[in-house]
């Protein structure tokens, strides 16, 4: 209950007038989530609130830093952040991101790949399997370009994970349908297709959008693990660039 109330108060303090709504919607063999306001703890390891405040004068004050502490260390107040800007608008840019060694990286490998964020407790069923672990992209997401565009993700998975800084999702889908669910998120939106910006760390995701008149680029360029990346996407390879681009 107190990490429910954790992520109850970060929404709270960072938009106190902003009513965010979640609901699910199939496409296909695609499902697309939407995400805002629907962040969950309940399943992670919380070892920075420790205190809930000892002040006689006000013992809220001592909660609230805790939960601050808690949000910022976590990259949830991020997401917070993220989501608060990018929902109740139309237009302007979209921001869309694979999940799975773009903005995760490898679960275990916190020692090859620096500055990575184990979210023990949290599982990522993703390569395997292990602690979800986030990418520098995945913390800092809001530091990008991409902090005052609509932001979203399409993974081939078909499993939702919670803890990313994203408000919507679409799930289960691979190569081509990236492109093509990308083109729909747009549409929804009222983003124009030359205002679509993707990341992916495979490049047949990114060559898929050849042609569709968005911009693609591939990232994890730096960290690669065969095909596909090892310790996801840097806040460096996120940029505003246009056309398609892979990592050679």
């Amino acid at each position: 209950m107190l990490l429910i109330l954790a992520v109850s108060c970060l929404v709270a303090v960072r938009a106190s007038e902003t009513n965010l709504r979640g609901s699910a919607n199939a496409s296909q063999n695609a499902t697309e989530v939407f995400l805002a306001g629907s962040f969950s703890l309940e399943n992670a390891t919380v070892s920075n609130v420790t205190a809930l405040g000892d002040s006689s004068d006000n013992p809220l004050a001592g909660v609230m830093e805790s939960i601050w502490s808690f949000g910022t260390s976590t990259g949830l107040l991020d997401a917070v952040n993220l989501t608060l800007a990018s929902s109740g608008s139309s237009g302007g840019c979209l921001c869309i991101f694979d999940i799975d060694r773009t903005l995760t990286g490898k679960q275990g490998a916190v020692s090859q790949c620096q500055g990575n964020k184990v979210l023990h407790g949290v599982y990522d069923i993703a390569y395997g399997g292990g602690d979800l672990t986030l990418s520098d992209v995945g913390q800092h997401l809001g530091s990008t370009f991409c902090g005052s565009c609509h932001v979203g993700a399409i993974s081939a998975d078909p499993h939702h994970r919670p803890h990313l800084p994203v408000s919507r999702v679409v799930v289960g889908c691979d190569a081509g349908c990236k492109a093509q669910q990308a083109a729909r998120m747009a549409q929804s939106l009222g983003v124009a297709k030359h205002e679509v910006y993707m990341f992916d760390d495979k490049a047949n995701n990114i060559n898929s959008f050849h042609g569709s008149g968005m911009n693609a680029q591939q990232v994890s360029c730096g960290s690669r693990e065969g095909s596909h990346g090892l310790c996801g996407a840097k806040t460096s390879e996120i940029q505003k660039s246009f056309g398609v681009k892979s990592c050679r």
